[in-house]
């Protein structure tokens, strides 16, 4: 893309430090000021799409607005020119330099932290957000991976917290402003608060007291509060599920603290922290609190260990596990150019990859090789062109409707693995056919899921499918785009109904397409509701509902 040597303006591009999925990040020297920052350079397939490149230098606008020494520091934005190459014209970024490593990779590390590094690492958060929020800038997507952790002999902890990536911000804007991506859902389902859950266009600050609340809770008990196989469960779990107690997880947490971590994963945003000032306080009286005593603990036998090898002073943390990714495509590998001996108060690092939102993130400003991904599950960036209509449900049909049952504990990276290589495995030998990926078999799995609703279930099943019969894996799979999205238009009419809206209902109920599962179930309710309501029209009395067709039709083709 940009070649060492490459001047843009005063500053010499070097090597290139990382690659997401909308820019690569490049190190940089000031050849004015001698000082060395990195370039952020949106690649060139998406320079002529007038919303990535406004997206892109979003990032740049909001952050600058934003003067503390908690939030990374850009010096210029803009677009490339007088370079004569192909890198004229394209969208570019200058920031600060960081070293040091995410908060995503020290939890990968470690599993969990202390209760005094959770805090200090929230209370920081919580001030940079602080200011942000004064400057009338939220956030949106705060998770892990977007705090960077640097080495500071001068800070309390021996760490600095650095907020990265406002690349989703919301910045105040106009009443009369047109803004397509805020009618979006925009954020990481695994961190995501209710109301953004349902919609971008509403959320205030309170939506990242909620998701620190979130990320405390995972620095505290080593997992998040919620997880689930897809963003649609996250969602219905944010919305709906009981506020999880971290004190249930973690013995001797400090009451107050738990009390504090449960009121901003409050589902009303009023009913938590008024603001992240609010929320600093709060932290730093915990703090002060005299420490609970210690709970006696019943001996616990020391399994026999090999003679070979003798037992180890560290015990490694519990492996949390992963959940399925939908979009796993779309992870772009990382560079990886030498880089010098970190100063002996730098912790160590661990090599870690981007995750969904890397194309506007701050933390690829390290050298960082390939990474393991076993933590990208909790990583998906949802922004999709759903709109209000589609993902802004209240979700209580879901859960006034749907049975309570036990639900299996996520599969391991290993697990998934392992499976996955059995599906592919030939059985026998001379004539053996591959019965895990018998065409049939695999049909008959797909309308399985399908009859049961499992939309995310039915993706993965489309692309198993696709090895023998990629037309119908296409049908599949767009069924299963399209059901989910069904899906949440049905909850939406549940809240329409509930504000007695007929009219938007009976709008929703006809973007339902004829052949969704959907469909009747849609119908039957707003008839349902209007008869609760008046009598019904003649002309709703001559419309009657429609059985959705099939999804996969018979006979099937032959493969």
């Amino acid at each position: 893309m940009v070649a060492p040597g490459t001047r843009i303006g005063r500053y010499e591009i070097g090597a290139r430090l990382g690659t997401g999925g909308f820019g690569v990040v490049y190190l940089a020297r000031d050849t004015e000021l001698g000082r060395e920052l990195a370039i952020k350079v949106l690649r060139p397939e998406y320079q002529m799409q007038p919303d990535v490149v406004g997206r892109f230098l979003k990032e740049a606008r909001a952050a600058a607005k934003i003067d503390h020494p908690g939030i990374v520091t850009v010096f210029e934005c803009g677009h490339i020119t007088g370079t004569g190459t192909g890198a004229d014209g394209n969208a570019f970024i200058a920031m600060e330099l960081l070293r040091g490593e995410s908060l995503a990779t020290v939890l990968e590390r470690r599993g969990r932290l202390s209760v005094e590094e959770a805090v200090l690492i929230a209370r920081q958060i919580a001030a940079a957000l602080g200011v942000a929020h004064a400057a009338g800038i939220v956030h949106r997507d705060l998770k892990p991976d977007n705090v960077f952790l640097i080495p500071d002999v001068l800070v309390r902890g021996g760490a600095r917290v650095k907020v990265l990536d406002f690349g989703v911000a919301k910045l105040a804007e106009p009443k009369d402003a047109v803004n397509t991506h805020s009618q979006m859902m925009l954020g990481t389902p695994m961190y995501m608060s209710p109301e953004q859950g349902r919609s971008a266009a509403n959320v205030d600050h309170r939506t990242d007291i909620y998701t620190l609340g979130c990320m405390l809770y995972e620095m505290l008990t080593g997992r998040p509060p919620y997880e689930g196989p897809g963003a649609i469960d996250l969602i219905i779990a944010h919305t709906t599920a009981p506020v999880p107690s971290p004190a249930a997880i973690v013995a001797d947490l400090p009451r107050a603290l738990d009390a504090l971590i449960i009121e901003m994963l409050a589902k009303d945003p009023a009913a938590r922290p008024a603001s992240m000032l609010a929320l600093e306080a709060a932290l730093e009286q915990v703090m002060l609190e005299p420490k609970p005593p210690a709970r006696p603990r019943p001996p616990t036998p020391t399994p026999p260990q090999p003679p070979a090898r003798p037992s180890a002073g560290l015990v490694a943390p519990p492996v949390r596990p992963s959940v399925p990714v939908a979009l796993q495509a779309l992870q772009v590998p990382i560079a990886a150019p030498a880089r010098p001996s970190a100063p002996a108060l730098a912790p160590t690092l661990v090599p870690r990859g981007p995750s969904y939102s890397d194309e506007l993130d701050g933390k690829t400003f390290t050298h960082m090789p390939q990474a393991d991904r076993s933590r990208t599950a909790r990583r998906l960036l949802l922004a999709t062109g759903l709109g209000v209509a589609s993902l802004a449900a209240a979700i209580t049909w879901f859960a006034l409707r749907r049975e309570p049952t036990a639900r299996a504990p996520a599969a391991t990276a290993g697990d998934r693995a392992a499976a996955d290589a059995a599906a592919r495995t030939e059985v026998g030998s001379g004539g053996a056919t591959r019965a895990a990926l018998d065409p049939q078999s695999v049909r008959r799995e797909c309308q399985q899921l399908a009859d049961k609703e499992r939309w995310d279930e039915l993706e993965t099943c489309s692309e198993r499918l696709a090895t023998f019969d990629a037309a119908a894996a296409k049908q599949l799979h767009d069924k299963a785009v399209d059901e989910a999205t069904n899906k949440l238009q049905l909850h939406r009419l549940d809240d329409e109904l509930s504000k007695k809206n007929f009219e938007a209902a009976n709008t929703l109920v006809k973007r339902i397409p004829d052949d969704s599962v959907y469909k009747v179930e849609a119908r039957r309710r707003l008839d349902e509701a209007r008869a609760l309501d008046g009598p019904r029209t003649p002309e709703q009395a001559a419309d009657p509902p429609r059985s959705p067709r099939p999804l996969l039709r018979d006979p099937p083709r032959k493969l």
